[in-house]
């Protein structure tokens, strides 16, 4: 099979979001055609309503969608941020940079800010999941997919 790099992939379209809530549940290898080996997911927030914060997580699920996992937190958003793009580097094959020596604290929307945990997941139970206090933030996000 031929190798593709840099499979561009909107996860989570721009829109203004007033509220928390999940992206669908997205099967990553099937919009690659074959399982994800590293990716560069771009955190693009063009609009920011004053008092808030944004919290955007990258979560799995080991059990075909029953818990869901994070694995990646990007840095918080706030009114007092600037609009930006955030970029979050994950690869299947590393660690969260520990040497794999210690426990890192994780479940739905529990993972520390700006952290991310390289290593297998279930990408074919992927979701995108925002925690917004305050009024509103516009956002989208963007994969840039790799596979060997």
């Amino acid at each position: 099979m031929a190798n593709i790099r840099g499979n561009v992939q909107t996860l989570l379209a721009s829109a203004a979001r007033t509220t928390s809530g999940t992206s669908a549940v997205l099967n990553l290898p099937n919009l690659m055609g074959g399982g994800v080996d590293g990716a560069q997911f771009l955190l693009n927030v063009s609009a920011i309503s004053a008092g808030t914060t944004l919290d955007v997580f990258l979560q799995h699920s080991p059990d075909a969608g029953t818990t869901f996992y994070d694995f990646g937190h990007f840095a918080q958003v706030t009114s007092t941020t600037a609009s930006g793009v955030q970029a979050m580097l994950w690869t299947r094959r590393d660690n969260d940079g520990t040497g794999g020596t210690a426990v890192i604290a994780t479940g739905d929307a529990a993972l520390a800010a700006s952290k991310v945990l390289n290593g297998p997941i279930a990408d074919n139970y992927f979701r995108v999941k925002w925690t917004l206090a305050g009024t509103s933030y516009t956002f989208a996000l963007t994969g840039v997919l790799d596979r060997d």
